[in-house]
């Protein structure tokens, strides 16, 4: 399943960073995972982004975004004929 060696990247590297858990922060690693696995843009926190972006996490996500703006400038590349 794609996406489990995602999840498991991002709980490895949450716990390696020795990152102050949230409450939600069990929970984003599997909902984003799931996005990065089957989805072409990702958009999420900057630290699990971040995760993401590192050359061994085995996301198949073209694009992983950490902010609003960023999705708003690839959506612009997009209408314009423009990729990033």
């Amino acid at each position: 399943m794609p996406m489990q060696s995602v999840v498991q990247h991002l709980h490895r590297a949450a716990l390696l960073a020795d990152r102050r858990w949230q409450l939600n922060d069990h929970n984003d690693p599997v909902y984003l995972s799931s996005a990065a696995a089957y989805c072409d843009a990702v958009i999420g926190e900057k630290h699990w982004t971040s995760k993401l972006r590192e050359p061994r996490c085995p996301t198949r996500a073209r694009y992983i975004l950490s902010s609003p703006e960023e999705f708003k400038t690839l959506m612009a590349n997009i209408l314009s004929g423009s990729f990033l």
